[in-house]
């Protein structure tokens, strides 16, 4: 008896061994957190939350446990909750459970969203600065089929992060076969969720079919998957901090010379790494369209080349200032609003964030001279009042050459302002900042109207 149970402690020591030098070189969990447990009374969960408690002490960590409840699964629900409180009970710790109303028909990355939005939510409240979830090394196997299934780019095969942000994967170390052995060591038993049975689900079908097939064929097969995974995201964390040090300026901005200087798939990567530093989905879509040289106009802002540079800006409403004609008035200022446009303007200070612009339109004297970032036209000739639109599609075709010879971003063309007749709004005087049309164009020193550009900083 004796000896059956130093084998025992043997067994469970070198699950925690392994769990405490993982978690320890990966840094997944640190001294002096709070970490906020996630328990759904699983096999993978419970065991995360009883191994965690025995290597409390030893991290200097402290622990609460959440448990959520999308009250989807009638008495499945229940027992789930009753077994959490039992465990938690059991190990001296406090539980808190809550209850999301989850949509009729939800799918499953719907209520995994509502978890972690609850998680989320939850771990603020009680300050925890961690949230621990039961992801093994399957589950790396797993996601990394998906995603080749998906005919995914190579750095989306990347495995999951021991740590990412505030979420903590403390067991993604070890195989499920390797936590079934911890439970029935301790004797600890858990709730079968029947959803998980159901091959109808991609993740399912490739839990419960595809990958003990695989497994049968091959065996280590789903741990070599794993690792592949791992090596995966161990080489993007590389690279990507490898970009860090290389990159070099503002974040919105990116050299283009210095991504030329790249062979295709490493600017993929500095693409890829770029975009997600900006906030931004990767998406191939946009991906290729940059690398392509193109400027764009994206939901969250623009992309615009500056001189060597490419560069993004977040804003995403240019033109909205006069997508109603605005009247032009003598001795006021108009607000044009704030664009990274008016940065290519004549004599305009290059920028690469938004630049704010109001204009002001006088007389002016015989004689006076205006520098090139004032529009000139004849006052005589010009028709009065007079209004500032956006350009018609028709007009941008007339006026190619003239946004060429200024170097206008395509983005910007389709919604620039024009200056038109008040009476007859399809009467163009002058392409705003640009260039005045020659029917109204002043001559020598006759009487004249100045529209001056102030730049707000």
């Amino acid at each position: 008896m004796l000896e059956e149970k130093q084998v025992l402690s043997s067994k469970q020591s070198q699950f925690i061994q392994e769990s405490l030098a993982y978690v320890r070189a990966k840094r997944v969990l640190r001294e002096g957190e709070r970490v906020l447990v996630a328990v759904s009374g699983g096999l993978d969960s419970s065991v995360l939350l009883h191994s965690l408690s025995r290597m409390s002490r030893l991290l200097g960590i402290q622990l609460e446990v959440a448990h959520v409840d999308h009250r989807t699964r009638g008495q499945a629900s229940e027992r789930e909750s009753v077994w959490v409180k039992v465990l938690v009970e059991r190990l001296n710790l406090k539980l808190h459970a809550v209850q999301v109303a989850a949509p009729l028909k939800s799918n499953q990355e719907e209520l995994r969203n509502l978890r972690r939005q609850a998680l989320t939510e939850l771990a603020d409240d009680l300050q925890c600065s961690v949230i621990a979830t039961a992801h093994h090394a399957d589950d790396n196997a797993e996601t990394f089929l998906m995603r080749v299934m998906s005919g995914t780019g190579v750095s989306a095969l990347a495995g999951m992060q021991p740590r990412d942000g505030i979420w903590a994967k403390p067991l993604l170390w070890s195989s499920r076969s390797q936590l079934e052995t911890y439970a029935r060591d301790h004797r600890l038993a858990w709730v079968e969720d029947p959803s998980n049975l159901r091959s109808t689900y991609l993740r399912n079908h490739i839990r419960n079919i595809l990958l003990p097939q695989v497994e049968q064929a091959r065996q280590g097969s789903i741990r070599n998957l794993a690792k592949i995974a791992e090596r995966v995201q161990e080489e993007e964390s590389d690279w990507e901090e490898w970009f860090a040090g290389q990159m070099q300026g503002p974040k919105e901005t990116l050299s283009i010379a210095w991504l030329e200087r790249w062979p295709a798939p490493l600017q993929r990567r500095v693409m890829r790494y770029w975009l997600r530093e900006l906030g931004l989905t990767p998406s191939p879509h946009l991906m290729e369209a940059l690398l392509r040289g193109d400027e764009l106009i994206h939901p969250a802002g623009s992309f615009l080349r500056r001189s060597d540079m490419l560069v993004f800006s977040k804003e995403n409403d240019f033109s909205e200032e006069w997508q109603t004609p605005k009247g032009l008035e003598f001795s006021r200022r108009l607000s044009l609003g704030s664009s990274l446009a008016w940065s290519f303007l004549p004599s305009a200070p290059e920028r690469s964030t938004p630049l704010p612009l109001s204009i002001l339109a006088g007389f002016t004297r015989p004689g006076q001279r205006y520098g090139a970032a004032s529009l000139l036209f004849s006052w005589d000739r010009a028709p009065w009042p007079m209004n500032i639109r956006c350009i018609t599609a028709t007009e941008l075709q007339r006026f190619t050459s003239v946004f060429d010879a200024f170097r206008i971003p395509k983005p910007y063309r389709s919604k620039w302002p024009v200056l038109v007749n008040q009476e007859r709004e399809q009467e163009v005087i002058a392409i705003f900042g640009l260039k005045v049309l020659e029917p109204y164009a002043a001559v020598g020193d006759e009487r004249a109207v100045a529209i001056h550009h102030f730049y707000d900083n």
